[in-house]
């Protein structure tokens, strides 16, 4: 090794004498270099913008037009990038395109899952979040963003260490419960606005349990249906009466309403 090394030095050490002998060489040399840097710094830059701030970068490796085609409709089109929301490590891109290569996925079906964790999605949503993101969106524009912050209901799932909303709120433990109830909570398990949520699952609540999972697969479709709110509210009977016909957001939506954080700011703000 050392060998290898004094080899190397030696080469290195007769480049540098080649070039301090003839000014000229010297000259012709840092010329090169700093036309390199100047015609590599647009390339380069174009090549980064490309790789972090176009979305569609990610179709050289994934099957997803359907997912293109949703973000495109979606309300984050054009101002987030898929980067903004799926982070990867640098890895991630020498094991794609070895994928790539070697066994292409063909279908949607052959492309793992994305998983997205709650704190990307409160990068934006939340007031006091410090997240960066990669895409245009400017502050301001990011300011304006709808925040859940004083959501009675966004904070009562967000706070909450289970998944089990507890039999009294319409956790299915096999009871059939009524919606609604007798109106008593069971015992250590109190009633929405107390903050209690039960004592079974206890992963946390994530933000694509409602805005993404269950029979709401569609890529980047958050409107939280019926069937995301079922998968914890699972003992209430919506089967009986006009309870069939209305979804859960028609009696709970107010309860989950956020607003422009440029209002939740001033609302927030220290009487003059």
């Amino acid at each position: 090794m050392r060998a290898w090394l004094s080899r190397r030095w030696q080469g290195v050490k007769g480049a540098g004498r080649f070039l301090v002998e003839r000014p000229e060489r010297m000259a012709l040399f840092g010329g090169s270099i700093l036309a390199g840097l100047v015609l590599g710094a647009p390339v380069g830059d174009a090549a980064y913008d490309y790789m972090w701030r176009d979305p569609f970068f990610c179709n050289d490796c994934h099957v997803h037009d359907y997912a293109d085609d949703a973000w495109a409709r979606s309300v984050h089109a054009y101002v987030t990038t898929c980067h903004d929301c799926h982070r990867v490590p640098v890895m991630h891109y020498p094991v794609m395109t070895a994928g790539t290569i070697f066994n292409p996925p063909e279908t949607p079906e052959d492309v793992k899952k994305a998983h997205v964790p709650s704190q990307i999605c409160e990068g934006c949503h939340l007031s006091t979040s410090t997240e960066e993101m990669t895409g245009p969106m400017v502050g301001e524009m990011r300011a304006r963003v709808v925040k859940i912050d004083d959501s009675r209901l966004h904070r009562l799932h967000i706070d909450s260490k289970t998944r089990d909303p507890g039999t009294y709120l319409g956790a299915d433990h096999g009871t059939g419960g009524e919606h609604g109830g007798d109106g008593a909570a069971p015992a250590g398990e109190e009633h929405a606005d107390g903050g209690e949520h039960g004592h079974g699952d206890e992963r946390i609540i994530q933000c694509l349990d409602c805005h993404g999972s269950g029979g709401n697969l569609e890529a980047h479709r958050y409107t939280a249906a019926r069937t995301n709110c079922l998968q914890c509210h699972g003992g209430i009977d919506v089967a009986v009466g006009r309870l069939t016909e209305l979804r859960c957001a028609e009696c709970h939506y107010t309860g989950f309403v956020g607003v422009p954080g440029t209002e939740l700011a001033a609302a927030q703000a220290p009487a003059p």
